[in-house]
């Protein structure tokens, strides 16, 4: 049960980045990028497009695993809306980082590379198996810069604690959003 939050994040992380990682990568590829260009649509409205198409998709997924997981015995003492809350922001910046791996690939295998990366690094240094404490600053740092670390936290603080997360789940979860949108 303490694992559950954890891999519920770290599935929905990689899901959404490396969706968000072929999205762009295979417009570019396919020439479907050159026909947005001169199409009356702006960059923004395409990225806003593909956040709520993404979106929707891994929320219901996001909502499927928290039903099995609630289904198989992990405990939800925490709120529903605070769980929902976090795992729409942990998927918003998962796609977000996505995307801009995206925009930086020249290939789908690229992007699927850089999306591995992705997952290694959240794996190892995240807090998945051992706490961020036992990493000196600097990697307590880069740490703080990927979304699962905020999700792992948060989503143990609502299903295993029920209590809300810390507001610095909130704010970086938020920043990263922002941050890969802009």
């Amino acid at each position: 049960n303490f694992y559950a939050p954890s891999v519920l994040a770290l599935i929905l992380q990689h899901i959404a980045i490396t969706l968000g990682a072929l999205s762009i990568v295979r417009e570019k590829e396919r020439g479907t990028l050159e026909m947005f260009r001169v199409a009356p649509v702006s960059s923004a409205a395409i990225v806003l497009g593909k956040y709520l198409g993404y979106g929707a998709f891994l929320s219901l997924l996001a909502a499927g695993l928290v039903a099995l997981l609630v289904l198989l015995g992990t405990p939800l003492y925490g709120s529903i809306p605070l769980l929902a809350g976090l795992l729409a922001l942990l998927i918003i910046a998962s796609l977000g980082i996505g995307f801009l791996i995206s925009c930086l690939s020249n290939s789908d295998s690229t992007a699927v590379q850089l999306s591995m990366l992705m997952l290694l690094i959240s794996i190892f240094f995240c807090g998945f198996f051992l706490p961020l404490e036992n990493f000196t600053t600097t990697m307590q740092f880069l740490a703080r810069g990927v979304p699962l670390t905020h999700g792992i936290q948060g989503l143990q603080d609502i299903m295993l604690k029920g209590t809300a997360p810390h507001w610095l789940n909130w704010v970086m979860l938020g920043a990263i959003s922002l941050v890969t949108f802009l």
